[in-house]
């Protein structure tokens, strides 16, 4: 059997939290809460290769265990500290929402201590290089893609097994006179829109909920011959473009 400590430092995303950047944190007596929130940050900035992240406060809250009132008084605290900065998204139309950029910082003031501190064996500090190591960024950078593409995969199957799941309730809806059209838009929202940050199926849901409502809009930007390639939903549309065939038209709201 294999040992799941190999297990995930094979196949899972690492948390490169580097130990003087830990060492300074612990020097700030952060609540627990406001620690796993700024290595959350750290890590997607890590991730995404900028050192900026889109997190819905919903989603923060959930990975970190505590209330959005908690994760809200956590991000006054940090950007007091100068760990991070949060700048609003544009104002996107009704039925989108728009999520904050969150960048993680290091206060001036404790880079050259941070420079001090023992290198790893075999490296000298970028500032020092002449010459950047091109192949080891270049691997870098692949491996950064890899993951990323992964992680997406995923996504696109969790979501497609929400729309699969959800797809009977959006077509009962009768002021929807096309339901697959309907369920592409809340999907690309989800993929590239302004619910890419929610749960998969949180973000699916909350799409039919204001569908339900009928303040749904398509999202801006989409693309009009945009065309979800999850297989899930793929078996749905073929099923449902049969079952359409065979039953009322749906009556205008």
């Amino acid at each position: 059997m294999i040992d799941i400590r190999n297990e995930l430092i094979e196949t899972k995303h690492y948390l490169c939290a580097p130990y003087p950047l830990l060492e300074y944190l612990c020097k700030l007596q952060l609540t627990t809460s406001q620690l796993v929130i700024y290595l959350l940050h750290w890590g997607a900035g890590q991730i995404n290769g900028d050192w900026t992240s889109q997190l819905a406060v919903s989603f923060v809250a959930s990975r970190a265990s505590c209330s959005e009132a908690t994760v809200k008084r956590a991000y006054n605290r940090l950007i007091e500290l100068g760990l991070l900065r949060r700048t609003p998204a544009p104002k996107r139309m009704r039925g989108n929402r728009a999520v904050t950029v969150t960048e993680v910082l290091l206060p001036d003031h404790v880079h050259e201590h941070m420079r001090a501190t023992p290198n790893r064996a075999g490296r000298v500090s970028v500032r020092s290089e002449e010459h950047p190591h091109h192949e080891y960024q270049t691997a870098a950078a692949n491996i950064a893609t890899r993951k990323i593409e992964q992680t997406q995969s995923c996504r696109i199957h969790q979501l497609g097994n929400a729309a699969f799941n959800e797809y009977g309730r959006l077509s009962q809806l009768p002021h929807i006179l096309d339901p697959v059209r309907v369920m592409k838009e809340i999907l690309w929202s989800a993929l590239h829109g302004s619910y890419r940050e929610e749960v998969p199926y949180k973000a699916v849901n909350a799409g039919l909920k204001l569908v339900k409502e009928r303040v749904w809009r398509t999202p801006k930007g989409m693309p009009t011959q945009w065309r979800w390639e999850g297989r899930q939903f793929v078996v749905e549309n073929e099923a449902s473009d049969t079952a359409r065939h065979h039953r009322s038209p749906p009556r205008l709201g």
